[in-house]
C-alpha cells in the first residue's frame, strides 16, 4: 500500500497481465481485495472512486492519470 500510494510500485509480471498499475484501484484492490474487485460492477468501489475523483478536481490536481 506504501509503494502505491506514495508512487513506488512497479507492477511485476502478473500484475501488469492483470491491468494493475497502481493508481487508486489497486488501493482499492490491496484494502478489500475480492470483496470490491475481480467480480464485476460494484456500486461501492465505483462511488469510491467518484469521491476519491472529486477531491482531486477540489484540490486542483491533475486526474488525467488517474
Amino acid at each position: 500500500m506504501h509503494d502505491v500510494v506514495s508512487g513506488f510500485y512497479e507492477p511485476n509480471a502478473a500484475d501488469a497481465a492483470a491491468g494493475i498499475r497502481g493508481g487508486f484501484g489497486s488501493t482499492i484492490n490491496i484494502i478489500n481485495g475480492g470483496i470490491e474487485c475481480g467480480g464485476g460492477s460494484n456500486s461501492k468501489a465505483e462511488s469510491r472512486g467518484e469521491y476519491y475523483l472529486e477531491f482531486l478536481s477540489e484540490f486542483g490536481i491533475d486526474t488525467a492519470n488517474e
